[in-house]
């Protein structure tokens, strides 16, 4: 008799044993064999657990020509109704009796109830194919803010297999490109955990937790993301930036409006007494000047806040030399000093939009308009083509001149049409 099986089984699958009988050809047959199983788990391969245990075999088919008989059965017998864990050893041999009482053992019988004289009997080791579960992953907060640390933690378990042996976090904080690795640490009963540090704000994290078992099985979770918000304090900074920028906005204007009153002293004290006896146009063209400046300032506002302000100063700038040209009182510096000496045409142009703006002021909205989308578009290509400026910053920076250079022509005809019905006054 012999008994034919594998040397491994997962701890959680019956094994399968078959047993080869030889008979005598006029014993056979009469009728095969009684076929028993006799076996017992040792726990982690030396501690026993209970007693022998029985798993009676069925014959599968026979050679009575042969005297051959096979018989097959399952270790676990299922009548114990017991899950034996990974490491466990099943040592086991056959019994087989004929009808006349006569009985063989597949090992010596002087040691058939020793489960440690192993060397003829037949040793199953119970192994773990299968990985770790990993579930329940969750960091806290929910919606970390850049003041807060985060903890992840998830559930890793190995059921009856061979135990966890150690879990890692891997957090990623450039789309999952390259990875950071934590050790986790046991928090509970199969719950690990780690830390990921702050992190600035805007920033999207992404990890996801790998476990290994004791058998050398490893398991992924799913990755899991989340977006850094803003602390209170940023989002108070926020809320106070707007106050402290039309603060600044207006310190700037009033330093502006004191460098003209000084340097323009007496031309200004002959606007004042001129104002008073001026007739209705000198009193628009006052209007507009201050309504075109008002517009262009708010643009100039909107770019410093968007961080542009290099180009805030360079547009404001572009439109005070231009007020400069086509105002008689307010002659610009670049004009005076570079622009008219270096050119003899330069007054006639001048002196042709000075005409045409005080007999028609609304129209320095339109040539506002004209001044910002040409200084707009010279700043913008000059920007992007030095590398400065991507194309999508580019196209919103081009988009944003050429809103407020729309707005500028609106009130331009709007402008137009009130003017040639308030002019006779």
């Amino acid at each position: 008799m012999s008994i034919v099986s594998g040397k491994s089984s997962p701890y959680d699958q019956p094994l399968r044993v078959r047993i080869v009988v030889a008979q005598e050809l006029n014993v056979s047959a009469r009728s095969p064999p009684i076929v028993a199983v006799f076996y017992v788990p040792l726990l982690n391969g030396t501690d026993l657990i209970g007693g022998w245990r029985v798993a009676e075999a069925k014959l599968d088919y026979s050679w009575t020509g042969f005297g051959i008989s096979v018989f097959t059965t399952e270790v676990p017998n299922p009548i114990y109704h017991e899950s034996l864990p990974y490491g466990t050893k099943i040592v086991l041999y056959a019994e087989a009796r004929d009808g006349l009482g006569n009985y063989t053992l597949s090992c010596r019988e002087n040691y058939r109830w020793d489960p440690y004289a192993q060397e003829d009997k037949l040793v199953v080791l119970l192994e773990d194919p299968y990985p770790p579960k990993i579930g329940d992953l969750r960091h806290s907060p929910d919606a970390p803010t850049s003041d807060d640390s985060v903890f992840v933690t998830a559930s890793v378990s190995d059921g009856l297999g061979s135990g966890v042996r150690r879990a890692e976090l891997f957090y990623s904080l450039d789309g999952a490109r390259t990875w950071i690795t934590v050790a986790m640490s046991r928090v509970e009963k199969n719950v690990f955990g780690a830390g990921i540090p702050a992190q600035k704000r805007g920033l999207k994290v992404t990890y996801y937790v790998r476990a290994w078992d004791n058998a050398g099985n490893d398991e992924k979770s799913s990755q899991v993301k989340y977006e850094v918000l803003g602390s209170r304090e940023e989002i108070n900074q926020e809320q106070t930036r707007p106050w402290v920028m039309w603060l600044i906005a207006s310190g700037v204007v009033f330093v502006i409006a004191a460098a003209i009153v000084l340097r323009y002293r007496r031309r200004l004290v002959e606007i004042v007494r001129g104002v008073a006896r001026t007739r209705v146009r000198d009193k628009a063209l006052t209007l507009t000047i201050a309504l075109s400046l008002l517009l262009v300032a708010r643009a100039c506002y909107w770019l410093y806040l968007w961080g542009y302000k290099w180009l805030a100063l360079i547009t404001l700038l572009a439109v005070f030399e231009f007020l400069g040209v086509v105002h008689p009182r307010l002659r610009s510096v670049l004009v005076d000093a570079i622009v008219k000496p270096a050119s003899e045409i330069f007054p006639l142009i001048v002196k042709h939009l000075t005409r045409t703006i005080e007999e028609n002021p609304p129209t320095l909205f339109v040539a506002t308009c004209y001044v910002v989308g040409f200084v707009g578009a010279v700043i913008v290509v000059g920007l992007y083509l030095v590398g400065l400026f991507t194309a999508g910053t580019a196209y919103d920076m081009a988009n944003f001149f050429a809103t407020y250079a729309f707005f500028l022509l609106v009130a331009g005809t709007l402008g137009q049409l009130v003017w040639i019905v308030r002019r006779e006054e």
